[in-house]
């Protein structure tokens, strides 16, 4: 029996490394973001950052605070999509954060550029448009969300901070106050204090735009 079992495992084992070892960069990319957008769901920060591209020094506390905005906005999208779905155009829904909603993640397309850069598209029904959610880069090998396009999207490149005049300190403080604000908003989820969705967005800009945060 032992040994039946033994030889299934190693098969299963095989033919994983195989499927693997065929499948194209364009899914190594795609499987890669999703395990990406797997770690945000679970709220695992420290697995999150190993599908980011590492940063210099200076900018590592700026990604850092990033993934860590990035799960607290998802659980608050996620809790709200639970308690007001389904998620229509026309109900005003908005995404608050960079990862899709679920039944987005699997209508991913990937497009490797000729300088080696790789887009992570997403085509929503209801918009019947296609955006660009991620880039990610190559590194030791491996693909990883390219640390400037994260940047890039939260307001926190160089250039960015010097035009806001702020520095990266205040930058992770301000997305340490956000960080608060979905917490909060969270709980209020939880006790059931919003009618609709569109009155938590309501909520949320309302809490961001009094904490100099919006």
């Amino acid at each position: 029996m032992r040994i039946k079992t033994t030889i299934i495992v190693l098969v299963t084992l095989i033919l994983s490394l195989a499927n693997h070892a065929f499948a194209t960069p364009e899914e190594d990319v795609i499987t890669t973001y999703r395990a990406f957008v797997t770690a945000i769901r679970n709220g695992d920060a420290v697995e999150a950052m190993k599908f980011v591209e590492p940063s210099t020094e200076v900018n590592q506390p700026l990604l850092d605070a990033i993934v860590k905005e990035t799960i607290a906005a998802d659980a608050v999208q996620m809790e709200m999509l639970k308690q007001f779905s389904p998620r229509t155009a026309e109900e005003g829904w908005e995404a608050i954060c960079i990862v899709p909603w679920d039944d987005l993640l699997q209508k991913l397309r990937c497009q490797i550029t000729e300088s080696g850069t790789a887009g992570v598209f997403v085509f929503d029904d209801e918009t019947s448009g296609e955006g660009l959610i991620a880039t990610m880069i190559q590194r030791d090998g491996k693909w990883v969300l390219a640390s400037t396009n994260l940047l890039e999207q939260f307001g926190m490149t160089p250039e960015d901070l010097e035009e806001k005049q702020i520095s990266r300190a205040t930058a992770v403080e301000k997305s340490e106050t956000k960080q608060s604000i979905y917490k909060l908003l969270l709980k209020q989820l939880w006790g059931k204090e919003f009618a609709t969705a569109i009155d938590c967005q309501k909520s949320l800009k309302e809490d961001q735009k009094r904490n100099g945060v919006d």
